[in-house]
């Protein structure tokens, strides 16, 4: 039996706070088996009944059982996916659901920076993200720059001002170099809006602003380096800001 799916089936019926105890799981899948129920009631900040209510949503007899369901996922997690298409599935449908009901009022304030907008990606994907999204900035009459490699943001460092606006496109938002570099950044002044997955990352927390997408590995390669993922997320995300600004300025614009 696999969690993901059985969300899956569910969902729907989900309560907010269902979504906050789910959203806390799904971050924390391996360490939540260790977990009492009240633990678990507290790290979400919900009641112990929310928790067992929880349970019931999704068909069990109670808390013992999920822990046994997630427990049992983690060991057999090996070398490919369980369910991989119900789990891709939903990871892009809580994406958009998340990506729907989410306040972009300040995100769209960095857009609308008096100074310049930069962007850099942590890999070839993320670049192409960052192209893409440079793409969509000209059709709004927005000029953005790309920034190439690592070596050319540590000299951006410098350059760039209070005013100015820098987006990072990373998967994990661990990588300690990239982030060391964002890190002068922020010590500038300079706004930071960061795009990651839905885990505990250091980059979100040097950013002005956070998106996330839900996302997990899809095989295991020989190392963690080469562990399979999906990337499409990014791109998902660029498109609902773009027509989200779309409709937020034209309904602006519109009023007045």
């Amino acid at each position: 039996m696999d969690i993901n799916q059985l969300v899956n089936q569910h969902y729907e019926n989900f309560s907010e706070t269902d979504h906050c105890i789910w959203q806390y799981i799904y971050k924390h899948m391996k360490e939540c088996p260790q977990y009492s129920r009240s633990e678990l009631a507290q790290r979400c900040s919900v009641s112990n009944n929310s928790i067992l209510s929880f349970c019931k949503k999704l068909g069990m007899d109670g808390y013992g059982e999920l822990r046994v369901i997630l427990k049992w996922q983690e060991q057999t997690d090996d070398v490919l996916a369980v369910n991989l298409l119900n789990r891709t599935y939903q990871d892009y449908y809580l994406t958009l659901d998340y990506l729907k009901n989410l306040d972009l009022t300040k995100t769209f304030e960095l857009f609308d920076c008096p100074g310049r907008i930069f962007i850099f990606g942590t890999g070839e994907v993320q670049r192409h993200a960052a192209e893409e999204l440079k793409r969509l900035f000209f059709i709004l009459q927005k000029r953005a720059f790309v920034i190439e490699s690592k070596t050319e943001l540590g000299t951006m460092t410098e350059l760039l001002k209070k005013e100015d606006t820098l987006i990072v496109f990373s998967l994990s938002g661990n990588n300690r170099p990239v982030n060391n570099l964002v890190r002068g950044v922020k010590n500038k002044g300079t706004s930071i809006l960061s795009v990651t997955s839905y885990e505990d990352n250091e980059l979100e927390k040097l950013s002005d602003e956070h998106i996330y997408f839900y996302n997990h590995r899809i095989i295991k390669g020989r190392s963690q380096k080469t562990d399979g993922y999906l990337c499409a997320p990014f791109f998902t995300i660029i498109e609902v800001l773009f027509v989200r600004y779309l409709e937020a300025h034209y309904l602006e614009n519109k009023r007045s």
